[in-house]
Formats: structure tokens, sequence, C-alpha cells
């Protein structure tokens, strides 16, 4: 390879008659020299033989006009313990062997880029690992064997073992002892670098199986790697040797504009470039690239040119689908976080955004793909079907969807009212799918209203391929899910109707449901009992089935919430709830008379107003898109913030700063959130009656927090994590002096 020159132009040079002398390097100091060039120029001690005296190699074939020819590669093994290269080049004359491998920086290969080597180091790489090596040239018919070892001197010596006459083939073999210990070391390297060969070599010694890198998509100087795109790393491929590419070394940092980051974006998407030898520069050690002006021009020519034709490359795949649910499973490919493709959502989101008209709304969405539709106005009913958590992961009907997606590992299934035991047929396609090609879940769909479906079909051009339920095969649930030969025990309560919530175990460790549940009886004398509805020891509260341990959190919430205190509660089966009796009350029907009581309502505003700030957020990429919001903010981060800085430590008590802390610490908590948030959906009547007030509060505070943002942009651009963490006294006094200053400025400048 040609070695870049360095540019001299604008240098100082001594004309002044001035003394000086050449630099160098005395014999007193060539021992030490030659040792860093030997053993310390080299991190990977295995990895820089096998790729120094392999490239070589393959130059001599490239010499000898033989580039496609492979070399053999004699891998260690637990007999014979030795790593040989053998070329079948024109081998060497006994002058260049001498000039080559007895001398440090000699080389023959500085004239041209169709040979890798350049710096004349390499061929002496064997002393990274051992103390000597062996040379056998093959050339004009004789045979020459070399030793080159380091155990007579400290600079090393090459000595001439043995020279016979030959008939075997032109080339030169270099044989390196490997301790049996490091066999599979050397193995495992050399198959990880010959992996990147365009010509494989042949092995022998030792079995391995080259695994070629599987291309994604492919270029004329480039391809993307499938193992490298999940590793979000880039290299670059020149002369058989792969290198690895540091990103940081060529992104501009400084510029921050969507456009850089959406170009740098590159860098991660498993690119192998396939660079002509003398693009870029590289390290002595060839373990890496030197970032040069050279190297960087090069990389910042060609990751944009392969940013375009990527985009290319997969707005065709786009164009070539033939129908538009085929484009929708395609684009979900780069949207899914468990697919190959997610690290290139970038460029299918860029895309998206260009692409406009109806066509693309409803196919193509940033979100992901996927089909929108009302069951009531279409006459269609999806219900989808999946392994669940619960019940030992068997299938299970997982409710109705309003959306549709779409991925190769889902099925979509046509049925009609009259089709029985769905369940058992669908589960036999998700449990009976091949390993290879497992089923995520499946699409049930029921057409209620043909002409009303029809008609919508025609509208958004719904064409994903159904599967007729008839067609699939009938399974019984006993095949997919054999009974289990365990024994359960009888539980006692099973046989009881009626139970007293036993509100004490919410303080205690864990239970099975039924600990919840003390079984009673109701004295005909009272003249009211507040009841809920369990099926299967839970509890049905409002339409929702809650666990009792959550129910229970649920009561404390609202008695330490409004200050009230609730009466025993019965638990009824539902199969008992149509026999009860009038004096029972359902506890639904008994808080929504509680709370209708003005006293409690107003208590419920005001803590919905106070609530408010736990859901607004400020920023450039959260709700308000404003040039003049320096960072983000959320209550959160107010409140880490605020915990640090005393209100009697702010010199203006009227300041945003002083008004906004005082609503953050006024505000509600989550836990809260849970209990009045539920009253205020299902129990308070003339709710609407506030709406207003609670918008206009909710606008007061909005207000109020952009203009802290604007006031104190240095606090909103403050990691929340530091100001968590940080408990330094002269953290949170700086604090206070920058506030006070802003305000401080700020009334100078508006007197």
């Amino acid at each position: 390879m040609i070695i870049t020159a360095k540019d001299t132009t604008g240098l100082v040079t001594n004309n002044l008659g001035n003394e000086s002398r050449k630099l160098g390097i005395k014999a007193s100091g060539w021992a030490h020299l030659s040792t860093i060039l030997r053993d310390s120029l080299y991190s990977d001690k295995i990895l820089a033989p096998i790729r120094e005296y392999s490239t070589n190699a393959m130059d001599a074939h490239v010499e000898a006009g033989k580039p496609t020819r492979p070399i053999l590669v004699k891998l260690p093994n637990l007999i014979v313990s030795t790593f040989v290269v053998r070329d079948y080049g024109v081998g060497m004359s006994e002058q260049r062997i001498w000039e080559v491998f007895a001398n440090y920086g000699e080389s023959t290969k500085r004239s041209s880029n169709e040979q890798t080597g350049m710096l004349g180091i390499g061929s002496k790489s064997a002393f990274a690992y051992t103390d000597n090596f062996t040379i056998v040239n093959y050339h004009r018919g004789v045979k020459s064997i070399f030793m080159c070892h380091v155990a007579g001197s400290a600079e090393g010596d090459l000595v001439r073992v043995s020279c016979e006459p030959t008939v075997e083939e032109d080339g030169l073999e270099i044989q390196i002892p490997v301790s049996k210990g490091d066999v599979s070391l050397w193995v495992d390297k050399a198959k990880t670098f010959f992996s990147y060969w365009k010509v494989t070599p042949i092995f022998e010694g030792n079995t391995v199986v080259i695994e070629k890198d599987k291309s994604l998509f492919e270029g004329e100087t480039w391809y993307m790697s499938e193992k490298l795109l999940s590793q979000s790393k880039t290299k670059l491929l020149m002369g058989n040797i792969c290198y690895e590419v540091d990103s940081e070394q060529l992104i501009n940092k400084e510029d921050c504009t969507t456009f850089a980051n959406y170009n740098n974006s590159i860098y991660s998407s498993g690119i192998v470039l396939k660079a002509e030898i003398g693009d870029v520069d590289v390290a002595a050690s060839r373990e890496g690239l030197q970032y040069t002006a050279k190297t960087k021009a090069y990389f910042a020519k060609v990751m944009p040119q392969i940013l375009q034709q990527l985009t290319n490359l997969i707005q065709k795949e786009i164009d070539e689908c033939k129908t538009n649910f085929e484009k929708k499973k395609l684009v979900n490919r780069f949207s899914d976080y468990h697919s190959k493709y997610y690290h290139l959502r970038f460029v299918t989101d860029n895309l998206i955004k260009k692409l406009g008209g109806s066509t693309y709304d409803l196919n193509l969405s940033s979100t992901g793909p996927f089909a929108s539709y009302d069951s009531e106005s279409i006459g269609l009913e999806v219900t989808r079907y999946k392994k669940t958590r619960r019940g030992h992961r068997r299938v299970r009907a997982c409710g109705q969807f309003s959306t549709i997606e779409c991925q190769d590992s889902i099925k979509y299934i046509s049925a009609n009212d009259t089709d029985k035991q769905i369940l058992n047929r669908v589960a036999a396609l998700i449990e009976r799918a091949p390993t290879t090609a497992p089923v995520k879940w499946v699409y049930v769909f029921k057409v209620l209203d043909k002409v009303k479906f029809n008609a919508w079909v025609r509208k958004v051009g719904f064409d994903i391929p159904l599967i007729k339920f008839d067609t699939l095969p009938i399974v019984k649930t006993s095949e997919l899910y054999p009974t289990s030969s365990q024994s359960y025990s009888y539980n006692p309560k099973s046989s009881k109707k009626m139970f007293l919530l036993d509100r004490k175990r919410a303080s205690l460790a864990r239970h099975s449901y039924s600990d919840y549940y003390v079984p009673t009886l109701v004295d005909k004398n009272d003249k009211r009992v507040i009841y809920v509805e369990i099926n299967q020891w839970q509890i049905n509260f409002n339409g929702r089935d809650y666990s009792p341990a959550s129910f229970l959190d649920f009561l404390t919430y609202l008695e330490t919430t409004f200050n009230i205190k609730l009466p025993k509660i019965i638990a009824v089966r539902s199969s008992a709830v149509s026999k009860l009796k009038s004096q029972f009350v359902k506890l639904n029907v008994y808080l929504k008379e509680l709370f209708s009581v003005s006293p409690n309502r107003e208590k419920i505003v005001s803590m919905l107003k106070a609530a408010c700030v736990n859901y607004i957020e400020i920023g450039s990429n959260y709700g308000y898109n404003s040039g003049d919001i320096a960072g983000y903010m959320n209550y959160h981060k107010f409140r880490l913030l605020f915990k640090n800085i005393q209100t009697s430590e702010i010199m203006d008590s009227e300041s945003i700063f002083s008004k906004l802390r005082e609503i953050i610490f006024n505000s509600s908590d989550s836990k809260e959130l849970k209990a009045y948030r539920e009253v205020l959906l299902n129990f308070v009547s003339n709710i609407k009656n506030c709406e207003k007030e609670i918008d206009d509060y909710k606008s007061m505070v909005t207000s109020l927090l952009k203009q802290f943002n604007k006031r104190y942009p240095v606090l909103c651009m403050i990691d929340d994590r530091f100001i968590g963490k940080n408990k330094d006294e002269s953290y949170s006094k700086n604090l206070v002096e920058y506030v006070n200053f802003v305000d401080g400025n700020e009334k100078l400048v508006v007197s």
C-alpha cells in the first residue's frame, strides 16, 4: 500500500545557517526500539500474526497474478500445536529473505495499492506471541529453511538452517509454535478473522466452519451486516482486514440539528464498507484506523451516499409490495422492538413523514402500521387470542381490539356467529406452531353486518388475507392441555355464599384470595347492609375485577383522602346477588350517595385542581414545541428542585419561583389519585358544573410553568438525576443565588 505523504508546506526550515542534525537512532537504543516493535506494538498477541502473515500470503498471490487462489492455513491442535500459513506465490530470493526478515521497516509493497503491506513490521509479528518462528521458502526448485529468534540477543537473529533441492510449488510458509493451552484461542480468532475474506483459505489441522456475514441490504461498496446491526456497529473492510469504526472520531458533536442526528444514525446501522486499499490510513499495528484528514474525508463522502442508497432500497421494497397488507407488514418490521430491523427505524420514520395522501395515512404510521376501525359502524368484531401469564400460560381470548397489527407472526381468521369452539382451534394454531415460525397471537374476525363490512372494506382498502375458520383442524382441549395429575385440597369456603371482607388482611403478608374473606351471616335487624359482588374470589366493582388486596388499598385511600369512615362490607357471590333482600345496598350506590353531599364534592374538586400539576409536562419534546422553552420539566423534577431550595431563602416572595413552589408542594401524590379519580368518574353526579373551573386552574398552572421555564432556563437544563443525588450545601446555595439574581435582574428591567 502506498503510504500517505505528509504535507510539509509552510513548515519552518533551517535556512539561517544555525547548527542542525538529522533525527536518528543510536546503536545503544536499537535493542530497546526493536523490543517495542516486536512486543509492545500489538495489543492482541494472537490475532496479530494471524492477520499479518495471512494478508502477506494473499499479497504474494496478487503479486504472482493468482488473486482468486486460496492460501493454505494449518490450524494448531493438541497433537501438532503449530500455526502455519502457506502461499503459492513466487517465493523469495535469498537476498530478499535477508532484507525483509532481518530488517525492520523494509518493505517491497510501498509502490502499489494492489497489496496490503507497506510498513516492513508485520513480517516479525510472530514475536508478539513467541520467541521464535520458522520461515520455509520455496523458490525456483530450492527449499530454504530459516529460523528467526530472540534467544541470542535483544535485537533478535535470523539464521539459515538448511538449503536443499525441491519439486514443491514456489511460495512461502511461516510456522509458529503454539502453546497447547492457547489452541482454542487461535482457532476462534482465525475463524472470526477469515469470515470477512472474499477468498476463503483452505484449512487443515483443525475443524473450522467459516460463517459468512449475512447481508440485509447491499450496495456496490457496502453491505449491511445482520450481526453488526444488532450491535449498532460499523466496520470497514480493506485488503481482507476488517477494522472497527469509532464513530465518535467522525461525528461532529457540536451539530445537534435533526438533520445531523439523522445522518449520524447510519454509523450505528451495521454497515460494512468495502474500501479500496489506500482509501484510509491505518495504524502501524493494523489493529485500527488512523483518523487523519484523509480518513475523515473518506467517511464524510461515502456515509451520506450509503444512507441515501439504503433509503432508496427500503423505499423500493415498499413500492414493490402488491397489497396494503404487505406494506404494513414490511414497515412494521422496522418498528417492532424485537425485529432485527428495529435499528433502521430512523430510515422508515423519515420515509413515512415524507409520504402523503390518504393511502399512506392509513397504511403507514410513525407508531407502527395498523388499521383502525369502529366495531359498530363497520359491522365487524375482532377478538385477539394469545398466551397469557395466568392460567399456566394457556391460550385465552384477550378481548376485542380497535387496531389490527400486521406482522408475519400473526394469523388472521374469519369466523361466523354460528361457529363454535373457536378457542380450541385457535389455540392449536399457537401451541403447535413450529419453533422456526412461531405464532405470536391470532385475530378472529366475526362479521356482524355484511353490508356495513363490505362498505368499510371498499372504503379503506382492507386486504388482509383471512383464513376460513372451518378449514382449521378440530382439536380437543385435552390434547393441547392434558389434565394435571396434581391433587388440590378442598377449600371449605367454596360452599359459602356470603362473607365479611377482612380489612385487616391488607396490612399483612401476601395471602391467597380466599384468605381475605370470613364466612358470615347477616342480622335480619340490620336496616342497611353494604355489599360487593365477588366471582372466583375477585371483587367486581364498576365493571372491573379487582384482587382483594388492591381493592382494600382502594378503600384505604378513600378513607384517608376524604376523611371518611366506611362501614363493614359484605362480599356476596354473583350467583346469590339476585336473591338478596332490599336491605342490601351495593357499594357503588352507597358511595354515590356519600359523595353527592356538597362538602365532599368540594373536597374532590379542590383535589382535582391539585392533581393537574402531576400531569403537566413542558419542554421541546413534550406537549409544547415552542422555541422559547429551554428544557424539559415535569412534576417529579420540580419536586426534586424545590426540595433543595427553601422559600425563606428567596428574596422575592411574589416571584414566579415562589408561586410555583407553593403550588407544587400543595399538589396531590399518585396514591391519592387512585382514590379520587375513581370517585370523580363514578360517584360525583354534578361534576360537569365545575369543569370550567378546573380547566381555568390548569391553564393558569400551565402558563406559570412556561413562564418559569423561560425565566430560569438554567434550572430547566439540569439533569433531574443530578438534582436528586446532590447533597452538597454549596450546590443548593448556587441555586438560590441564581434564582435571586434572575429575579433581581428582572425587577431592574421592568423598572
